[in-house]
């Protein structure tokens, strides 16, 4: 991908929330999940095409990781949800120092999204 070429904002990015209290972003992206509040909102499809990400076999012996701080884990079931919404594999491969089932929305945020734009990468985990 071009990391070098950010997303273009059409709208003002703050998000808004509507009277039946959902969240909708205000982009004007085509929405690929599932979710109607994902619309407008950055999704992997967004990411994968903004950043012009292909669907190409990563080179072999490639890895990745994330590291997580202050208590920030994963929750598997919201990972399973995130996957399944969005059409994407998330997996983790390594989890290191540890994991509890109490989900910080950094940590998942992180996990998702890397494995979104890079499914088939094996990812580790590292906790502090």
């Amino acid at each position: 991908g071009d990391l070098v070429l950010l997303p273009y904002i059409r709208h003002d990015p703050k998000i808004s929330i509507n009277k039946e209290k959902s969240i909708f972003g205000r982009g004007a992206w085509e929405n690929d999940c599932d979710l109607p509040s994902c619309t407008g909102l950055v999704t992997p499809g967004v990411l994968k095409k903004r950043y012009h990400i292909s669907e190409k076999n990563p080179v072999k012996g490639n890895s990745m990781a994330v590291a997580e701080f202050q208590g920030q884990y994963f929750d598997h079931r919201d990972i399973g949800k995130f996957s399944s919404a969005c059409h994407v594999n998330v997996t983790v491969e390594k989890e290191t120092g540890g994991d509890e089932e109490k989900a910080g929305m950094e940590s998942l945020l992180d996990i998702e999204y890397i494995k979104a734009v890079a499914p088939e990468i094996p990812l580790n985990v590292v906790y502090s």
